[in-house]
Protein backbone atom coordinates (compact mmCIF):
# COMPACT_ATOMS: atom_id res chain seq x y z
CA UNK A 1 0.00 0.00 0.00
CA UNK A 2 3.03 2.08 -0.57
CA UNK A 3 1.00 4.44 -3.29
CA UNK A 4 -1.58 5.73 -0.58
CA UNK A 5 -1.19 8.93 1.33
CA UNK A 6 -0.25 8.02 5.10
CA UNK A 7 -3.56 9.77 6.24
CA UNK A 8 -5.49 7.17 4.07
CA UNK A 9 -3.64 4.31 5.02
CA UNK A 10 -5.35 1.59 5.47
CA UNK A 11 -4.97 -0.54 8.63
CA UNK A 12 -6.31 -3.71 9.87
CA UNK A 13 -8.50 -4.18 13.39
CA UNK A 14 -9.15 -6.87 14.96
CA UNK A 15 -12.33 -7.89 16.80
CA UNK A 16 -12.67 -11.68 18.86
CA UNK A 17 -11.68 -13.97 16.52
CA UNK A 18 -12.10 -11.55 13.18
CA UNK A 19 -10.18 -9.55 11.16
CA UNK A 20 -11.70 -6.36 9.51
CA UNK A 21 -9.63 -4.52 7.04
CA UNK A 22 -10.65 -0.49 7.47
CA UNK A 23 -9.56 2.34 4.55
CA UNK A 24 -10.30 0.04 1.48
CA UNK A 25 -13.36 0.08 -0.96
CA UNK A 26 -14.28 -2.08 -3.91
CA UNK A 27 -11.06 -4.18 -5.53
CA UNK A 28 -8.67 -3.31 -3.35
CA UNK A 29 -10.06 -4.16 -0.75
CA UNK A 30 -11.03 -7.48 -1.99
CA UNK A 31 -6.98 -7.97 -3.04
CA UNK A 32 -6.32 -7.19 0.27
CA UNK A 33 -8.27 -9.63 1.98
CA UNK A 34 -7.44 -12.00 -1.06
CA UNK A 35 -3.82 -11.07 0.47
CA UNK A 36 -4.78 -11.34 4.01
CA UNK A 37 -6.27 -15.06 3.60
CA UNK A 38 -3.43 -16.43 1.42
CA UNK A 39 -0.87 -15.20 4.15
CA UNK A 40 -3.03 -16.86 6.98
CA UNK A 41 -3.25 -20.14 4.82
CA UNK A 42 0.56 -20.18 4.56
CA UNK A 43 0.82 -19.80 8.18
CA UNK A 44 -1.59 -22.66 8.71
CA UNK A 45 0.01 -25.51 10.18
CA UNK A 46 -1.58 -28.72 10.43
CA UNK A 47 -0.87 -32.15 12.59
CA UNK A 48 -0.54 -35.45 12.36
CA UNK A 49 -3.71 -37.54 12.16
CA UNK A 50 -4.45 -38.03 15.77
CA UNK A 51 -6.03 -40.87 17.67
CA UNK A 52 -9.01 -39.57 19.71
CA UNK A 53 -9.39 -42.87 21.58
CA UNK A 54 -13.16 -43.31 21.16
CA UNK A 55 -14.75 -45.15 24.63
CA UNK A 56 -16.75 -48.53 23.28
CA UNK A 57 -20.11 -47.42 21.75
CA UNK A 58 -18.80 -43.62 21.48
CA UNK A 59 -18.99 -41.72 17.91
CA UNK A 60 -16.37 -39.62 16.45
CA UNK A 61 -18.58 -36.81 16.50
CA UNK A 62 -19.35 -36.82 20.10
CA UNK A 63 -15.92 -36.79 20.56
CA UNK A 64 -15.54 -34.13 18.43
CA UNK A 65 -17.99 -31.98 20.16
CA UNK A 66 -16.76 -32.73 23.56
CA UNK A 67 -12.93 -31.76 22.35
CA UNK A 68 -14.37 -28.39 20.98
CA UNK A 69 -15.86 -27.61 24.01
CA UNK A 70 -12.60 -28.29 26.23
CA UNK A 71 -11.05 -26.04 23.50
CA UNK A 72 -13.26 -23.30 23.52
CA UNK A 73 -13.47 -23.57 27.24
CA UNK A 74 -9.45 -22.76 27.58
CA UNK A 75 -9.44 -20.02 24.69
CA UNK A 76 -8.38 -22.10 22.02
CA UNK A 77 -11.28 -20.78 19.15
CA UNK A 78 -9.28 -20.38 16.58
CA UNK A 79 -8.22 -23.97 16.15
CA UNK A 80 -9.84 -25.86 13.31
CA UNK A 81 -10.81 -29.79 13.66
CA UNK A 82 -11.40 -31.88 10.69
CA UNK A 83 -11.56 -35.68 10.51
CA UNK A 84 -9.17 -37.47 7.80
CA UNK A 85 -9.89 -41.10 7.96
CA UNK A 86 -11.64 -41.59 11.07
CA UNK A 87 -8.61 -39.91 12.26
CA UNK A 88 -8.28 -36.12 14.30
CA UNK A 89 -6.09 -33.20 12.22
CA UNK A 90 -5.68 -30.25 14.40
CA UNK A 91 -4.95 -26.70 12.37
CA UNK A 92 -3.54 -23.67 13.86
CA UNK A 93 -1.41 -20.48 12.65
CA UNK A 94 2.09 -21.21 12.85
CA UNK A 95 4.28 -23.97 14.46
CA UNK A 96 3.84 -22.08 17.94
CA UNK A 97 -0.13 -22.05 17.82
CA UNK A 98 -0.31 -26.11 16.25
CA UNK A 99 2.23 -26.85 19.30
CA UNK A 100 -0.22 -25.33 21.63
CA UNK A 101 -3.07 -26.79 20.08
CA UNK A 102 -1.43 -30.33 20.09
CA UNK A 103 -0.38 -30.10 23.91
CA UNK A 104 -4.01 -28.90 25.01
CA UNK A 105 -5.24 -31.80 22.79
CA UNK A 106 -2.90 -33.96 25.18
CA UNK A 107 -3.86 -32.69 27.99
CA UNK A 108 -7.84 -33.02 26.78
CA UNK A 109 -7.30 -36.98 26.14
CA UNK A 110 -5.47 -37.87 29.13
CA UNK A 111 -8.60 -35.92 30.78
CA UNK A 112 -10.91 -38.17 29.40
CA UNK A 113 -8.46 -41.31 30.01
CA UNK A 114 -8.96 -40.57 33.63
CA UNK A 115 -13.00 -40.27 33.38
CA UNK A 116 -13.34 -43.30 31.57
CA UNK A 117 -11.29 -45.00 34.32
CA UNK A 118 -13.65 -44.00 36.86
CA UNK A 119 -16.42 -44.95 34.61
CA UNK A 120 -15.25 -48.42 34.26
CA UNK A 121 -14.75 -48.34 38.19
CA UNK A 122 -18.44 -47.12 38.53
CA UNK A 123 -20.88 -49.67 38.53
CA UNK A 124 -24.93 -49.04 37.75
CA UNK A 125 -27.60 -50.85 39.02
CA UNK A 126 -27.49 -54.20 36.66
CA UNK A 127 -23.56 -54.11 35.99
CA UNK A 128 -22.39 -57.59 36.20
CA UNK A 129 -19.82 -56.69 38.81
CA UNK A 130 -22.43 -53.72 40.29
CA UNK A 131 -23.19 -55.56 43.88
CA UNK A 132 -25.55 -53.18 46.00
CA UNK A 133 -28.49 -53.97 47.48
CA UNK A 134 -31.60 -55.84 45.98
CA UNK A 135 -29.37 -56.51 42.73
CA UNK A 136 -31.46 -59.48 42.06
CA UNK A 137 -33.73 -57.16 40.82
CA UNK A 138 -33.21 -53.77 41.08
CA UNK A 139 -31.34 -53.61 37.39
CA UNK A 140 -31.05 -50.93 34.79
CA UNK A 141 -30.75 -51.79 30.76
CA UNK A 142 -27.20 -51.28 30.08
CA UNK A 143 -25.98 -47.36 29.93
CA UNK A 144 -24.62 -46.03 26.89
CA UNK A 145 -21.22 -43.83 26.62
CA UNK A 146 -23.77 -41.08 25.25
CA UNK A 147 -26.05 -41.54 27.84
CA UNK A 148 -24.00 -41.96 31.01
CA UNK A 149 -22.58 -38.26 29.95
CA UNK A 150 -26.01 -36.27 29.24
CA UNK A 151 -27.80 -34.80 31.97
CA UNK A 152 -31.49 -35.89 32.22
CA UNK A 153 -33.64 -39.12 32.93
CA UNK A 154 -35.31 -42.14 31.40
CA UNK A 155 -38.65 -43.40 32.97
CA UNK A 156 -38.72 -46.85 31.85
CA UNK A 157 -42.14 -48.87 32.60
CA UNK A 158 -41.90 -51.91 34.58
CA UNK A 159 -44.16 -54.78 33.83
CA UNK A 160 -46.80 -55.49 36.75
CA UNK A 161 -45.81 -58.97 36.20
CA UNK A 162 -42.23 -58.83 36.51
CA UNK A 163 -40.28 -59.70 39.76
CA UNK A 164 -39.33 -56.26 39.81
CA UNK A 165 -42.64 -54.64 39.78
CA UNK A 166 -43.38 -56.80 43.19
CA UNK A 167 -40.33 -55.63 44.79
CA UNK A 168 -41.10 -52.48 44.30
CA UNK A 169 -44.88 -52.99 45.68
CA UNK A 170 -43.81 -54.44 48.46
CA UNK A 171 -41.19 -51.66 49.61
CA UNK A 172 -44.15 -49.21 49.11
CA UNK A 173 -47.09 -51.52 51.43
CA UNK A 174 -44.10 -51.77 54.16
CA UNK A 175 -42.16 -49.80 56.19
CA UNK A 176 -38.64 -49.00 54.91
CA UNK A 177 -35.62 -47.78 56.45
CA UNK A 178 -35.41 -48.68 60.01
CA UNK A 179 -39.49 -49.55 60.12
CA UNK A 180 -40.95 -52.68 60.81
CA UNK A 181 -44.70 -53.07 60.22
CA UNK A 182 -46.26 -54.55 57.02
CA UNK A 183 -49.17 -54.10 55.19
CA UNK A 184 -49.10 -50.39 56.16
CA UNK A 185 -50.14 -48.51 52.87
CA UNK A 186 -52.83 -50.26 50.68
CA UNK A 187 -53.65 -47.80 48.14
CA UNK A 188 -53.86 -49.27 44.27
CA UNK A 189 -51.03 -48.69 41.92
CA UNK A 190 -51.32 -47.69 38.51
CA UNK A 191 -48.10 -47.55 36.85
CA UNK A 192 -44.22 -48.22 38.20
CA UNK A 193 -41.61 -46.17 36.24
CA UNK A 194 -38.01 -46.75 37.24
CA UNK A 195 -36.16 -43.89 36.81
CA UNK A 196 -32.61 -44.15 34.89
CA UNK A 197 -30.40 -40.86 35.62
CA UNK A 198 -26.88 -42.15 34.72
CA UNK A 199 -25.63 -38.30 35.73
CA UNK A 200 -27.17 -38.27 39.09
CA UNK A 201 -26.55 -42.07 40.14
CA UNK A 202 -22.99 -41.02 39.52
CA UNK A 203 -22.99 -38.26 42.40
CA UNK A 204 -25.38 -40.76 44.54
CA UNK A 205 -22.77 -43.35 44.08
CA UNK A 206 -19.53 -41.19 45.09
CA UNK A 207 -21.83 -40.18 48.11
CA UNK A 208 -21.94 -44.24 49.00
CA UNK A 209 -18.43 -44.80 48.15
CA UNK A 210 -17.04 -41.76 50.62
CA UNK A 211 -19.70 -42.78 53.41
CA UNK A 212 -18.61 -46.26 53.81
CA UNK A 213 -14.84 -45.24 53.67
CA UNK A 214 -15.42 -43.87 57.17
CA UNK A 215 -13.91 -45.71 59.52
CA UNK A 216 -17.33 -45.68 61.64
CA UNK A 217 -19.21 -47.18 58.29
CA UNK A 218 -16.77 -50.30 58.34
CA UNK A 219 -17.33 -50.26 54.39
CA UNK A 220 -21.37 -49.84 54.00
CA UNK A 221 -22.95 -46.88 53.61
CA UNK A 222 -26.11 -48.92 54.69
CA UNK A 223 -28.08 -47.92 52.21
CA UNK A 224 -32.19 -48.18 52.67
CA UNK A 225 -35.42 -47.50 50.68
CA UNK A 226 -37.34 -44.94 51.64
CA UNK A 227 -40.13 -42.58 50.08
CA UNK A 228 -40.30 -39.24 49.22
CA UNK A 229 -42.97 -37.02 48.33
CA UNK A 230 -42.95 -33.75 46.22
CA UNK A 231 -45.65 -31.58 46.53
CA UNK A 232 -46.62 -29.65 43.79
CA UNK A 233 -43.36 -30.23 42.07
CA UNK A 234 -43.90 -32.63 39.18
CA UNK A 235 -41.28 -35.87 40.12
CA UNK A 236 -40.15 -36.21 36.58
CA UNK A 237 -38.53 -32.53 36.99
CA UNK A 238 -36.86 -33.50 40.30
CA UNK A 239 -35.80 -36.76 38.56
CA UNK A 240 -34.47 -35.15 35.44
CA UNK A 241 -32.39 -32.71 37.30
CA UNK A 242 -28.98 -33.04 38.57
CA UNK A 243 -29.26 -32.19 42.32
CA UNK A 244 -31.91 -34.59 42.46
CA UNK A 245 -33.96 -34.23 45.67
CA UNK A 246 -32.73 -30.98 47.13
CA UNK A 247 -32.90 -30.19 50.36
CA UNK A 248 -33.13 -26.34 49.35
CA UNK A 249 -36.96 -27.21 48.81
CA UNK A 250 -37.48 -27.76 52.47
CA UNK A 251 -38.10 -24.60 54.59
CA UNK A 252 -36.01 -23.27 57.32
CA UNK A 253 -36.19 -24.11 61.06
CA UNK A 254 -38.08 -27.37 59.83
CA UNK A 255 -38.43 -30.44 62.54
CA UNK A 256 -34.70 -31.42 62.04
CA UNK A 257 -33.35 -28.56 60.31
CA UNK A 258 -33.06 -28.11 56.53
CA UNK A 259 -32.89 -31.56 54.98
CA UNK A 260 -33.83 -33.71 52.28
CA UNK A 261 -36.76 -35.69 54.40
CA UNK A 262 -37.52 -39.54 53.43
CA UNK A 263 -40.05 -41.77 54.82
CA UNK A 264 -40.33 -45.16 56.04
CA UNK A 265 -44.02 -45.08 55.91
CA UNK A 266 -45.80 -44.41 52.35
CA UNK A 267 -48.72 -43.75 54.69
CA UNK A 268 -47.33 -40.03 56.18
CA UNK A 269 -46.38 -38.82 52.43
CA UNK A 270 -49.70 -39.92 51.70
CA UNK A 271 -52.08 -38.78 54.25
CA UNK A 272 -49.83 -35.36 54.79
CA UNK A 273 -50.39 -34.15 51.59
CA UNK A 274 -47.42 -34.54 50.12
CA UNK A 275 -47.37 -36.43 46.92
CA UNK A 276 -47.80 -35.17 43.76
CA UNK A 277 -51.74 -34.43 42.20
CA UNK A 278 -51.58 -35.53 38.18
CA UNK A 279 -53.76 -33.84 35.83
CA UNK A 280 -56.06 -37.25 35.86
CA UNK A 281 -56.87 -37.03 39.66
CA UNK A 282 -54.30 -39.88 40.16
CA UNK A 283 -51.24 -39.09 42.31
CA UNK A 284 -47.51 -39.71 42.58
CA UNK A 285 -44.88 -40.79 44.90
CA UNK A 286 -40.70 -41.73 44.72
CA UNK A 287 -39.35 -44.71 46.15
CA UNK A 288 -36.06 -43.59 46.58
CA UNK A 289 -32.53 -45.00 47.93
CA UNK A 290 -31.08 -43.48 50.53
CA UNK A 291 -27.31 -43.72 51.82
CA UNK A 292 -27.46 -43.30 55.60
CA UNK A 293 -24.09 -44.74 56.85
CA UNK A 294 -24.40 -44.15 60.80
CA UNK A 295 -27.54 -42.85 61.85
CA UNK A 296 -28.34 -40.69 64.71
CA UNK A 297 -31.97 -41.14 66.96
CA UNK A 298 -33.10 -37.83 67.58
CA UNK A 299 -36.25 -36.78 69.05
CA UNK A 300 -38.02 -33.30 67.89
CA UNK A 301 -37.04 -30.38 70.06
CA UNK A 302 -36.14 -26.77 69.16
CA UNK A 303 -32.16 -27.99 69.08
CA UNK A 304 -33.39 -30.55 65.91
CA UNK A 305 -34.72 -27.40 64.49
CA UNK A 306 -31.72 -25.63 63.85
CA UNK A 307 -29.62 -29.07 62.17
CA UNK A 308 -27.54 -28.10 59.50
CA UNK A 309 -25.79 -31.28 59.04
CA UNK A 310 -26.27 -34.74 61.16
CA UNK A 311 -24.98 -34.63 64.46
CA UNK A 312 -21.03 -35.22 65.18
CA UNK A 313 -20.64 -38.94 64.36
CA UNK A 314 -23.59 -39.85 62.01
CA UNK A 315 -24.17 -39.48 58.42
CA UNK A 316 -27.93 -38.72 59.22
CA UNK A 317 -30.63 -38.76 61.60
CA UNK A 318 -33.81 -40.68 62.17
CA UNK A 319 -36.69 -39.03 63.93
CA UNK A 320 -40.99 -39.62 64.86
CA UNK A 321 -41.91 -36.30 61.79
CA UNK A 322 -45.51 -36.78 63.59
CA UNK A 323 -44.90 -37.47 67.05
CA UNK A 324 -46.81 -39.76 69.23
CA UNK A 325 -48.54 -41.41 65.35
CA UNK A 326 -44.61 -43.22 64.98
CA UNK A 327 -44.29 -41.90 61.33
CA UNK A 328 -40.70 -41.90 61.44
CA UNK A 329 -38.55 -40.43 58.22
CA UNK A 330 -34.72 -40.24 57.69
CA UNK A 331 -32.65 -37.00 57.04
CA UNK A 332 -29.68 -36.50 54.88
CA UNK A 333 -27.97 -33.21 54.67
CA UNK A 334 -26.27 -34.03 51.19
CA UNK A 335 -28.88 -33.87 48.77
CA UNK A 336 -26.63 -36.40 46.64
CA UNK A 337 -26.91 -39.28 49.19
CA UNK A 338 -30.72 -39.64 47.45
CA UNK A 339 -31.41 -41.20 44.38
CA UNK A 340 -34.97 -41.40 43.52
CA UNK A 341 -35.13 -44.83 41.50
CA UNK A 342 -38.59 -45.60 41.12
CA UNK A 343 -41.80 -43.29 40.29
CA UNK A 344 -45.23 -45.10 41.75
CA UNK A 345 -48.20 -43.99 40.71
CA UNK A 346 -51.29 -44.70 42.21
CA UNK A 347 -55.52 -43.90 43.17
CA UNK A 348 -56.11 -41.94 46.06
Amino acid sequence: FSMIPVDTAPRVDTAPHNVIVVGLSGEDCRQAMAQLQADLDAAQRCSEPLDLGLATGESFDSALRDLKDFLCENGFVEVVLRQDEGRLVLSALGEAGLHKAERKFDEWKHKRLLDQVERAALRYPGDAAYSGPDATWFRWPPVSVEEAQTPGARFDDIDPKSLEASNVERLMRNETGLGQRINVWTKNITKIERVVNPVLWRGYASRCKHISGIARNKGSANELWVKHGTRSMDPKKICEGEAGIDFNYSNEGCMFGKAAYAAENACYCDEGGYCFVCPDGTRQMLLCRLAAGTISEETYSSETRKFKEAPEGSDSVRGDVRPGQGYFALMVYRSEAVYPAYLVTFEP
